[in-house]
């Protein structure tokens, strides 16, 4: 669960799952950080100033409830530069 105050952002960053591919490689050989899967989840309903950027897109305005997902090697960021709280849920798992 992630809050997002008013005023802040992440910066662009790649995704590189450090601490899951350690585990993940202990329990089981063929572990590739291909087969992971983040999903990103809106729980509050859209406010000026929310957005999710990726790469040369912008998620904004998007419903409670709305699901993202994308490749973990592209370039994101998120932010709040409106007035409310903002809060997203990512869900990280690896599929086989």
């Amino acid at each position: 669960l992630i809050r997002y105050r008013p005023g802040t952002a992440s910066i662009p960053h790649i995704d590189r799952y450090a601490e899951l591919m350690k585990k993940g490689q202990e329990y089981y050989k063929g572990f590739h950080k291909d087969k992971i899967k983040r999903l990103w989840i809106t729980l509050t309903e859209p406010k000026m100033g929310h957005a999710l950027f990726v790469e040369n897109e912008v998620a904004y305005n998007l419903k409670k409830g709305s699901v993202l997902t994308f490749p973990s090697d592209v370039v994101h960021a998120g932010c709040n530069v409106g007035h409310e709280d903002r809060f997203i849920l990512t869900v990280t798992g690896y599929y086989g």
